[in-house]
């Protein structure tokens, strides 16, 4: 069985640059302009791509949260020690909560999520027929 070959040549370009070849995977599919970056940025190929992979798709969420969270951040001049305490402790929780339900609409987060579910699916079916 003859082996596959991946030519990723021109895959990352930086901004403002003209892509090389197109990349082509066998089968032709083209990956041009799939990992863009600054010139300035020095990480790898491979850091750009799993950073653009955990980059949630709805963002909104944990704007969202952070937007609900910041009022309950700054205490009053009448709290008590006490309840400004909780209030920041709400606050930050209602932030991290939000982070953490951003972070499930990320490429990664919803593969992670669709294997668990199947796992999971698969397991209850070989449960109810063994």
């Amino acid at each position: 069985m003859a082996q596959s070959q991946l030519d990723l040549t021109g895959l990352v370009q930086s901004a403002g640059s003209t892509p090389a070849s197109a990349p082509v995977v066998s089968g032709g599919l083209d990956l041009t302009g799939l990992v863009t970056t600054p010139a300035s940025d020095p990480r790898s190929a491979l850091g750009r791509l799993v950073d653009r992979l955990n980059t949630p798709l709805v963002p909104q969420i944990a704007t969202g949260a952070r937007a609900i969270a910041e009022p309950l951040a700054q205490p009053g001049l009448n709290d008590s020690p006490w309840w400004a305490r909780v209030k920041g402790f709400t606050a930050g929780a209602t932030e991290g909560a939000g982070d953490v339900a951003a972070s499930f609409t990320s490429p990664l987060g919803l593969a992670a999520w669709l294997l668990k579910a199947r796992e999971q699916g698969a397991r209850h079916e070989a449960q109810r027929s063994g």
